[in-house]
């Protein structure tokens, strides 16, 4: 299954539920083209497929960089 975010609120034919803006959903691909195809007659565009990307390192921010100490 992929993920897919809502571009326009609407509801699913076959759930009932009304999804609504920016909620990300997952769908099976032929599902999701189920969706556009039924939904083209009004504007279409009411889900884009979500890109998948690398985690994200979290930085914590407690963590100083050491400074070098002088030596006299």
């Amino acid at each position: 299954m992929a993920k897919y975010e809502v571009a326009k609120e609407f509801k699913d034919a076959y759930t009932k539920k009304t999804y609504q803006v920016g909620e990300v959903i997952e769908l099976t691909k032929q599902r999701a083209k189920e969706i556009d195809d039924n939904l083209v007659a009004f504007g279409g565009g009411y889900i884009h497929q979500v890109k998948s990307s690398a985690p994200i390192e979290k930085v914590q921010k407690d963590e100083q960089p050491k400074k070098a100490s002088k030596k006299k």
